[in-house]
């Protein structure tokens, strides 16, 4: 959750600069590589076991890594000149052995290079100047607010960069308008992590004053606790439902975020399955030009006793991705409509009901099935033309009509407040308030 490889995740994800390859894959194979030496070869492979079995943070998986390492060696199957193929074989033994995706070797010489270099006068405040300049134009990854129907407050955050001073007012704002929405919706899908001030400070918002949200382990034996802030400029959120949107590349500082909502019981999670990255990894320089990922700290979570690490966080209500937010919202509105009281908001969800499930479940009515809705009722007709119903009423021009169901409701393309209900004997033109519904007959 802060490490360096969430870091440079995150960045990508903001700034759309920088290509996002999947956790323990290889770097890009150059055109052309110098060979790989025997000798190299053994002075890596001495070097990757000697990190292993000092700052992997699974004392007990350190010794079957290691032992993957020298058997696959003693078979040959290292025996290559190509140093990316070497890379590969390595970390794939690495996976086999541990499970864990942070513990990976990439070919990276441009990597291996800088990372020899000492680090030249104020090369960490240029970093955090950019990192900052990255979180400002993205307003911190809170990239998107919208109030839906019925009021209820979708936010998306596309990744959880942290400024002091900067990103807490940002989270305040977004949080304010959270509250103020009686129903919530989270999405995290596609959210590849960060800092672990951001996601502690948004978990702060849904739990007690000190709760403890997770405690990282380092293989010295050092623990750091992790718990909600005492004082919140916008309050604490509590009582309307709260729905997670997650999906596989949802990950690290995201799964922080799921994983506590579930653990402590604060919301459903719609989507799927996580990535399954808990670990904090550091990076080694390994010659002649190699990149080692190794897990150096684990997340603790104070009720399950453990984390997400290689298994993910499991969905509430396995969903497509794609329609995780339709899906979050009928659930929403299943909530809500029992104890919502005549007006706007329940005409609200009583109306987008049905579109979120043309959404989910759309038709294609043929020529035929249409002709048969077409007729006259008093005033008022629905008549076929351009493969297409259309509604006609006096003295207002013609909407052209889609297909909600295969019952005979139908949404004017042109008017998303006008609906109609078409039954043999009885054409209902809807609107949002039913009050100024009408019918007309045969």
């Amino acid at each position: 959750m802060a490490g360096p490889i969430d870091r440079l995740i995150l960045l990508s994800a903001l700034t759309g600069l920088l290509a996002c390859a999947p956790l323990g894959g290889p770097s890009s194979a150059l055109a052309q590589t110098p060979p790989l030496a025997a000798g190299d070869r053994t002075a890596a492979l001495e070097r990757i076991k000697a990190e292993i079995g000092t700052t992997y943070v699974f004392p007990e998986r350190r010794g079957p890594a290691i032992d993957r390492l020298a058997a696959a060696a003693a078979q040959g199957r290292y025996d290559t000149a190509d140093p990316v193929v070497f890379a590969e074989r390595v970390t794939e033994d690495l996976t086999a052995a541990t499970r864990d995706t942070h513990l990976y070797l990439q070919y990276d010489p441009a990597w291996f290079a800088s990372a020899r270099l000492p680090a030249e006068p104020g090369e960490d405040a240029r970093q955090i100047a950019i990192e900052a300049e990255i979180a400002r134009h993205t307003n911190h990854g809170l990239a998107e607010m919208r109030i839906l129907p019925g009021n209820i407050r979708y936010l998306r955050i596309e990744g959880f960069p942290w400024v002091e001073d900067e990103t807490g007012p940002a989270y305040d704002g977004a949080m304010r308008f959270l509250k103020g929405g009686r129903a919530i919706i989270i999405d995290l899908r596609g959210n590849g992590g960060g800092w672990i001030q951001a996601s502690k400070y948004l978990i702060s918002h849904f739990v007690d004053a000190d709760a403890l949200i997770a405690t990282f382990h380092r293989p010295n034996g050092e623990t750091t606790q992790y718990r909600a802030a005492d004082y919140l400029p916008s309050g604490r959120i509590q009582g309307p439902p709260i729905y997670i949107l997650i999906d596989g590349r949802s990950r690290s500082a995201a799964e922080m975020v799921a994983y506590t909502f579930q653990q402590y019981r604060l919301g459903e999670l719609i989507g799927a399955r996580t990535e399954g990255a808990a670990n904090i990894s550091d990076d080694f320089a390994v010659a002649p030009g190699f990149r080692l990922s190794v897990s150096t700290g684990r997340t603790v979570q104070p009720i399950s006793g453990t984390d997400w690490e290689g298994a993910g966080v499991a969905p509430t209500v396995e969903a497509d991705p794609a329609q995780a937010l339709e899906i979050a919202q009928l659930r929403a509105i299943d909530r809500l409509l029992p104890t919502t009281p005549d007006g706007v908001p329940r005409y609200q969800l009583l109306w987008s009901r049905p579109a979120l499930e043309a959404a989910l479940n759309p038709v294609t009515l043929d020529d035929r099935a249409l002709r048969a809705f077409a007729g006259t009722y008093g005033e008022a007709s629905i008549r076929f033309r351009d493969h297409a119903l259309w509604l006609h009423r006096p003295d207002r021009p013609p909407n052209r009509l889609s297909a909600m169901n295969r019952d005979g409701l139908f949404q004017a393309i042109d008017n998303d407040t006008l609906r109609v209900r078409i039954t043999p004997d009885v054409l209902e033109v809807l609107r949002l308030d039913p009050a100024w519904s009408t019918q007309y007959r045969r």
